[in-house]
């Protein structure tokens, strides 16, 4: 008696070796061959034809033309994300050609003596930087020089005053 679903003769195991119901130019292996193909994709040219509305210089009348011009895929999306209305797209275009706006990161740690560290990270120039690095250099200088060990409190801290390692 035949199989009256002929569907349930499709649910079987692969074959080893070429099984035509196998798909082989599925998804890419490897995060190379997909960043290829969507580059692929981008570059493809889109013909486009619109009228365009122009104002002939003659009779100072408007009138249609046809115009027809290539386009590639990626040009195509920006233009329709500086047209879009969604912020998020404007936001994106204006980081990539203006660069990111700073951000500051704080991040507090409690000591138990209710003391804090926080440390405040924020984008800054190389000679912003170089400034911040001399400020905290001195200030550890001086409560180096102070007995503290480096630490703000002046509690323990390698200091160099305990010959015998002990502590206190």
């Amino acid at each position: 008696m035949p199989n009256p679903n002929p569907k349930t003769d499709q649910l079987t195991n692969f074959k080893k070796g070429y099984d035509p119901r196998r798909n082989l130019r599925g998804v890419p292996k490897d995060a190379l061959a997909l960043k290829k193909r969507i580059e692929q994709i981008g570059a493809e040219l889109l013909v486009i034809e619109e009228k365009v509305k122009i104002i002939d210089p003659e009779t100072g009348k408007p009138k249609y033309v046809e115009a027809v011009y290539e386009l590639s895929r990626y040009d195509a999306m920006l233009r329709m994300m500086y047209s879009s209305k969604a912020p998020a797209d404007r936001k994106e275009i204006l980081e990539r050609t203006g660069g990111k706006v700073p951000q500051a990161v704080t991040v507090g740690v409690g000591n138990p003596d209710g003391s804090k560290l926080e440390i405040e990270i924020v984008d800054k120039t190389n000679d912003e930087l170089n400034r911040s690095i001399a400020k905290l250099a001195s200030v550890l200088g001086s409560l180096a020089q102070a007995g503290g060990g480096g630490i703000p409190g002046g509690a323990g801290g390698a200091s160099g005053n305990d010959p015998e390692g002990e502590g206190e």
